[in-house]
Parts: structure tokens; sequence; C-alpha cells
């Protein structure tokens, strides 16, 4: 959440002078025409997509060797002795989810390697809102894995350094987001003066 301060050179006696001159609809077409514009700067600030980084999933997830006995297997060329219950790292957090990715993986419902679709870019959008004394911009997506990719808070290991949190791009951008605002309120006044 984000407040901007819409008292730049003067805006704000302007806004009370158009409020009395004009009523409260005025006002409220003004305020809701500026964030329409705030939204629109908002969403060109946002990062373009980051070249695809290539570089493979680390092993994060500490599992254990289901097997009722111990087996011999290759690892880089060299045979290593594999003892039930020993710790290992895995790509995959569990058995299930190792199974899933497989499962899927044959029903092509994944591709390897992967291919962009562009469906969290599309989805990025902003919205107006008003309430009895304010008037909100929200920028974001209803893309279930968003926060994994451009999320600050719970954005994945694998894509910090590559993608920029979504939350990032609009604290950069928050000046020319507020200078929009402030002329396009300018730009009302005029109009209607």
């Amino acid at each position: 959440m984000f407040n901007l301060d819409a008292d730049t050179d003067g805006v704000q006696n302007a806004l009370s002078a158009l409020q009395n001159k004009l009523g409260n609809i005025a006002m409220e077409r003004a305020w809701m025409e500026a964030a329409q514009t705030g939204a629109a700067k908002a969403e060109s600030g946002i990062s373009p997509y980051p070249p695809v980084s290539g570089k493979p999933l680390p092993n994060l997830y500490p599992r254990q060797v289901e097997a009722k006995k111990s087996y011999i297997k290759m690892v880089q060329g060299t045979r290593v002795r594999v003892e039930p219950g020993e710790t290992y790292m895995s790509k995959f957090k569990s058995k299930k989810a190792q199974g899933g990715f497989f499962y899927y993986l044959g029903k092509k419902d994944i591709r390897i390697p992967y291919r962009r679709t562009g469906t969290l870019g599309k989805s990025i959008t902003s919205r107006v809102r008003r309430t009895a004394n304010a008037v909100f911009i929200d920028v974001g997506t209803n893309v279930p894995y968003a926060p994994l990719v451009i999320g600050k808070e719970r954005q994945a290991a694998y894509h910090r350094g590559n993608w920029t949190p979504l939350q990032d791009d609009i604290e950069n951008n928050i000046a020319p987001i507020r200078d929009t605002i402030v002329k396009s309120l300018v730009d009302y006044l005029r109009k209607s003066t």
C-alpha cells in the first residue's frame, strides 16, 4: 500500500476550490480520471520479462532414502553405497511431488525445456476503486504462482535476481506515478475552470 500526497504545487488548494465551485461530483470525477492515468502509468513501469536464466533447479529439499535395504548407485562415474533412511538433497519436496512431475511430463502437460507462455505478464492489470473518502489504485495479478515469481515476500530463490518483484517496480516508479496523477488533476482543473 502506498500513499500519494496530492498536496504538490498547491494542487490540494486548487482541488478544494474546484470542490467548492463544482461540488463533490466534479471532485470525484477528477480523482477517478487522475487515478486512471496513474494506473496506466503504474502498469507501464512494470519490468519486462527477463531473459531465460537457464540455470538448473537447485537441490533444496532434504529427503530420506525409502529403500528397505542398501543399494549401489553411480554418482559421476563412481559407485556409491546408499543406505536406507539416509538423507539426501532433492529438487522435489516429496515422493508425491516427484511422481506428479513425471506423471504430468508423461501426459505432455509439462514441457522440457520449459517454454514461456507470457501468461504472468498478460495477467498484470490495474483497477481504480474508491471508498467514501479515498481513491485507490490496485496493481496485481490473479495468477496463483505469481507470488513465487514476482512477489517480494514469497519469491522463490530460483527467481531472485532474475525477476523484479512487482512491489519494487511500483516503489521505483512512485514519483512518476504521483506526477502523472497530479498532472491529470491540474489538467482537469484547467478544463473545468
